[in-house]
């Protein structure tokens, strides 16, 4: 199989020997390669990438008498290929670099939400608090504030009371009824 492979593909097209190498006992093991890829050198010296799709032709004892194949130059391909990896990873790194600063604000949005939270809980807390006071406030005036009202109508229906006086407790009424 070996000869047959030497003889059709002269070993200077190769870039690397080894290509030769593994191209001959890929057919030496199934006698066929199929989208196989390996490096060429054109008579102008450039390098190509090819895509060889080769089999043996065998006769009558099956045994193998010739090399036939087609290789496509595919070097462009794999250049595009390449390059779009190259953008494929630069995008993948500034997705990368987009969430990590999304999930450092997402961070500090729930840094935010907690505080204002727990503002918000204090804020409650304080009026409650102001609300009980005032309430408490409330009850502990008006209950001596109702004894001088109540007072100043028993006052009012006293005859011995003054016009200055009883224009007094008319005023001290008028204020409690408020």
């Amino acid at each position: 199989h070996g000869e047959l492979l030497t003889k059709n593909l002269p070993n200077e097209i190769y870039v690397d020997p080894r290509d030769r190498e593994e191209l001959k006992k890929l057919l030496a093991r199934q006698d066929i390669a199929k989208n196989y890829e390996i490096r060429f050198k054109r008579k102008d010296g450039q390098t190509i990438i090819a895509e060889c799709n080769v089999h043996f032709i065998k006769n009558e004892k099956n045994e193998p008498v010739a090399l036939e194949g087609v290789l496509r130059d595919i070097t462009q391909r794999k250049r595009t290929e390449a390059e779009l990896g190259k953008y494929r990873n630069h995008l993948e790194a500034l997705v990368e670099e987009r969430t990590a600063i999304l999930e450092k604000e997402i961070a500090q949005h729930k840094l935010t939400e907690k505080k204002l939270k727990k503002a918000k809980e204090s804020a409650e807390s304080a009026n409650l608090a102001k609300s009980r006071f005032l309430s408490a406030m409330s009850h502990e005036l008006r209950t001596p504030l109702n004894g001088i009202i109540g007072f100043a109508q028993l006052m009012e229906r006293d005859p011995a009371v003054t016009p200055d006086q009883r224009e007094k407790l008319e005023i001290i009424n008028l204020i409690g009824e408020n």
